[in-house]
């Protein structure tokens, strides 16, 4: 992703959507990161439908997460448990 797609994006207003919504490539911008969508998981709990996935992060604005929070993929890159059921909302920025 350029600087320039990343300023565009940080900066996009997008659409609010439940978790069951997003999808794999969906951009998504929280907590001052933009991150990518990738592989959702599911399961059935009691509560509804729980996701999750590993969402790989372009950028970090702020230090509203903390560093040593996120995760590395195996090519070295930072990630983000994005995790919830439909109670839980998201900004996408970009559509897959």
């Amino acid at each position: 992703m350029t600087p320039q797609e990343i300023t565009e994006l940080m900066t996009a207003k997008g659409e609010i959507v439940p978790t069951s919504q997003l999808k794999t490539g969906d951009i998504i911008r929280n907590n001052g990161c933009l991150m990518e969508i990738g592989t959702i998981n599911s399961r059935h709990a009691a509560y509804g439908t729980v996701y999750w996935t590993a969402a790989k992060v372009w950028h970090r604005a702020t230090e509203t997460i903390p560093q040593g929070w996120f995760d590395r993929a195996p090519d070295g890159s930072r990630t983000w448990q994005v995790q919830g059921n439909d109670r839980a909302s998201w900004l996408r920025v970009k559509a897959a």
